[in-house]
C-alpha cells in the first residue's frame, strides 16, 4: 500500500523548506506559526471514522493518531500563512490593533460539538466555526482583509492540485471518505467539505501571527 498521505506531507515539506530557506524575515512567522498548528494533527482522531477512515498505509502513533497527521500540519500551518508574502515578497501584514482573543473564537466555537447539540458531522463544526472567527477578523483588519482572502484562496489551490493529482491516481483515497455522511456536493471529485475546510483554515490562520505581534509590540 502506498503512504499517500506522506506524499502529502512531502508536497508541503518541500514549499516550508523553499519558504524559510528564501524569506528570512518571515522565518519567525512560519517556524511559530507551524508549531502552533503541529497540535491541531490530534483533532484528526475527531474526524475518524465519521468524516474518513484511511484506507492507505498510515505511521501511526496510537490507534487512530497518525505521525502524518502531525506533520501534515506543522508544515501547513507555516505555509498557509506566509504564502502570500513569500509569492508577493510582501512583509508582514500591516494590521490594526486588535485583541488576540479575536482569534479564540473559532475553537470556543468548535467546543459546541462536545454538547451535541446538532446532529451534524464534525467537519461541518470545523468549518463553520473557522468561517465565523474569520468574519469577525477581516472584520477588525480592514487594513489587510484583501490580502488575507487573497491568501486563503491561493492556499486553497495549492492544496487542492497536489489533492486532485492522488485523489485521481490512488483509489484508496476516495475510498477513505465516508460519503454517506457528507452532503454529497464534489469539486472535482473531491467532497466539497474538503475545499471548504482548507479555505475556512487559511482565511483563519493567515493573520494570527500579526494579529499577537503587534497587540504586544510596544508603541
Amino acid at each position: 500500500m502506498v503512504h499517500i498521505y506522506l506524499i502529502g506531507v512531502g508536497f508541503y515539506a518541500l514549499i516550508w523548506v523553499l519558504s524559510f530557506s528564501i524569506r528570512k524575515d518571515l522565518r519567525r512567522k512560519i517556524l511559530f506559526m507551524s508549531l502552533f498548528a503541529a497540535p491541531l494533527g490530534i483533532a484528526e482522531l475527531l474526524f475518524i471514522p465519521t468524516y474518513w477512515s484511511p484506507q492507505f498505509q498510515t505511521i501511526r502513533l496510537f490507534k487512530e493518531l497518525f505521525l502524518e497527521s502531525i506533520l501534515f500540519c506543522f508544515f501547513l500551518g507555516g505555509v498557509v500563512s506566509t504564502i502570500y508574502q513569500v509569492l508577493f515578497n510582501e512583509k508582514l501584514f500591516e494590521t490594526e490593533k486588535t485583541n488576540p482573543l479575536l482569534t479564540l473564537i473559532a475553537p470556543i466555537l468548535f467546543l459546541i460539538y462536545f454538547l451535541k447539540i446538532f446532529d451534524i458531522n464534525v467537519m461541518y463544526y470545523a468549518v463553520s466555526s473557522m468561517f465565523i472567527a474569520s468574519f469577525f477578523i477581516l472584520y477588525c483588519l480592514k487594513k489587510a482583509s484583501k490580502k488575507i482572502v487573497y491568501s486563503a484562496i491561493i492556499s486553497t489551490f495549492l492544496y487542492l492540485i497536489p489533492y486532485f493529482i492522488l485523489w485521481h491516481s490512488f483509489p484508496e483515497l476516495p475510498a477513505s471518505y465516508k460519503f454517506q455522511n457528507l452532503s454529497g456536493i464534489s469539486f472535482g471529485g473531491i467532497p466539497i467539505e474538503e475545499v471548504l475546510w482548507i479555505f475556512s483554515f487559511s482565511l483563519y490562520w493567515t493573520p494570527i501571527y500579526e494579529i499577537w505581534k503587534n497587540y504586544f509590540k510596544k508603541s
